[in-house]
């Protein structure tokens, strides 16, 4: 009977045809959210795309469910943080020169924050839905490299399919978009996708070969976008892995991951010429190459330009979203109507929601990661350092926040981790074990099970959620 406890939900299980019905059924959910060029609603903003509406339906939906269902509410902490984000950018938005310009991008950040606190609430300690997620956001990623592939090819069915997920300024632009709003999101999602693939594949949380197939496109995906922000969260995400693995005296594994990741940079650069344009953008001159003022002097007049309008409004900003369509009024006047962010998420966040509002974004992320820190050592815990740098460090020389793709991609990072570290906090608290009298044993919930068979049932439950 013991060899029954000890096996009943573990990884190896066959998948059902409910597991697969649910990933590729979030997977055509990613797809809509994606849809951002075809407008359906008129609200007082414009119009609602086919993308937002879908996300505001699934926050009204999931608001729902979590309030008629106690027992699905976990991690309810994480609401102080997003709503305090929130109030605050109400109130910024009340106080800014161009309430329309705020009020939209405020309706934009509440459906993020809500989506974010009710997918951890109800989803992180279910255990087949959090890995459905995973599942979606690699098989969306693989989406996007036959997308790109049959773009490449000509092939004039994919290069439409192609059109349905970006602007008509973007067509036939040199660098890949897959199904997302533009290179610099394909980007950094890519990094994402092959960070949860190989995290995936060291927990076995999914099956390998989708580990596999998700870390290829991601790893395509990445160099045909050509996005030097990329590069930069690549670099971060390794000089930590490395020096992580140093310190936990695995000596082998940082050896074999630089000179990995020293020979596939020379590749790209020698055979890649777009990457090898962009990176050498980085060290030419401004006034005598075009593009380089589009990426080193342009971020520095943004940057500029982003603590001006701080100084200007130091507690609560200019507004949500009225920077990024305002930057002239702080900056040079050839950034008028070019719709350019701050390129830098404090520097963002400073200017369009204040100190106050930084100080709210800093606190959910404190919320966010301090659990899992603390319920994790070892390579778990680096594993959790990586991923904090990798999120927080792709808004050093970007900002995002705007992206509902980003967004979803983060909030699907999240969920993961906090199933990942759901089980060993749950034998901690109150896995089967015997009382004093040697008979008596704890359900993971702390109610008292009778037997070994029952003992099973509880557990084959909490493994399967």
């Amino acid at each position: 009977m013991n060899d029954m406890v000890d096996n009943i939900g573990l990884d190896n299980t066959p998948e059902s045809k409910s597991d697969i019905f649910k990933v590729i059924v979030i997977a055509e959910l990613l797809l809509l959210v994606n849809m951002h060029e075809l407008k359906v609603i008129p609200t007082t903003g414009g119009y609602l795309s086919i993308g937002e509406f879908v996300m505001f339906a699934i926050v009204v939906i999931a608001s729902v469910v979590w309030l008629f269902k106690p027992a699905l509410r976990h991690h309810t902490k994480l609401i102080v943080p997003v709503l305090a984000i929130l109030y605050v950018s109400a109130a910024s938005m009340l106080l800014s020169l161009h309430k329309g310009i705020a009020l939209r991008v405020l309706f934009r950040w509440s459906i993020e924050g809500g989506t974010l606190f009710l997918a951890v609430s109800l989803l992180s300690n279910h255990r087949i839905y959090a890995n459905a997620l995973v599942r979606s956001a690699l098989l969306l990623l693989t989406a996007s490299f036959i997308i790109e592939l049959g773009t490449l090819m000509e092939n004039n069915m994919l290069i439409r399919v192609s059109h349905l997920f970006r602007p008509k300024l973007f067509y036939g632009y040199y660098r890949a978009m897959g199904v997302f709003e533009n290179p610099t999101i394909l980007g950094i999602v890519s990094v994402f996708g092959a960070l949860l693939a190989l995290h995936c594949a060291t927990k076995k949380a999914i099956p390998v070969y989708e580990s596999i197939l998700g870390l290829i496109s991601s790893c395509g995906l990445f160099i045909l976008s050509a996005t030097l922000n990329g590069w930069f969260v690549v670099t971060l995400v390794c000089i930590t892995m490395v020096m992580g693995l140093l310190f936990l005296k695995k000596w082998k594994t940082p050896l074999i991951t630089v000179i990995f990741i020293v020979v596939a940079v020379m590749l790209v650069y020698h055979y890649h010429p777009t990457s090898r344009e962009r990176i050498d953008e980085l060290f030419n001159d401004v006034s005598t190459h075009a593009n380089a003022a589009k990426t080193t002097h342009l971020r520095i007049m943004l940057w500029k330009a982003g603590v001006k309008a701080w100084f200007a409004n130091p507690w609560l900003g200019v507004g949500p979203g009225v920077f990024s369509f305002r930057v002239q009024d702080y900056g040079p006047s050839y950034l008028a109507n070019a719709g350019y962010n701050a390129h830098n998420g404090p520097i963002g966040i400073l200017s369009e929601i204040g100190l106050i509002g930084f100080e709210a974004v800093a606190a959910l992320l404190y919320v966010v990661f301090k659990p899992l820190y603390v319920s994790t050592k070892g390579v778990d815990r680096l594993w959790i350092i990586t991923w904090f740098i990798a999120l927080t460090g792709s808004q050093l020389i970007d900002f995002t926040f705007y992206s509902y793709s980003f967004a979803l991609y983060a909030i699907i990072i999240v969920v993961y981790l906090y199933q990942t570290c759901r089980i060993p906090l749950a034998e901690a608290r109150g896995s089967t074990r015997n009382s004093a009298s040697g008979k008596r044993q704890e359900s993971f919930s702390g109610k008292p099970v009778t037997n070994m068979y029952m003992a099973a049932i509880f557990q084959r439950e909490n493994q399967n959620l």
